[in-house]
């Protein structure tokens, strides 16, 4: 239910502790927690333009991760923000294309 309502409550003077918190949430180890917290970041960008570049940064972090649940979710989650914000994505494809061929491990934290 938390992950519902904090994209929702973000402003400019909390977004900064909310997007810490639900980025913390991405290394849980229940997978299904981590791909909602994503989501709710995803959600957060979409709303706040002013904190979307760096939301985008940390989804371009998780998904250079060594884990496919998290490189995943974060993927779908940066395709989502990027249709929203188009002019961003240039900056985001070389890192992209960085992690394409790279092998992953299904539980690797």
């Amino acid at each position: 239910m938390k992950l519902k309502i904090l994209p929702y409550i973000a402003n400019r003077e909390n977004v900064i502790e909310i997007v810490a918190e639900l980025s913390e949430y991405v290394g849980d180890i229940n997978p299904e927690l981590a791909i909602k917290a994503m989501a709710a970041l995803g959600r957060i960008a979409n709303r706040l333009p002013s904190i979307s570049q760096s939301i985008m940064v940390q989804l371009l972090e998780f998904i250079q991760m060594d884990n496919v649940f998290v490189a995943s979710g974060a993927t779908v989650v940066l395709r989502d923000v990027l249709h929203r914000y188009r002019g961003m994505a240039a900056e985001s494809g070389a890192i992209l294309m960085a992690t394409i061929d790279r092998p992953m491990s299904r539980d690797a934290r």
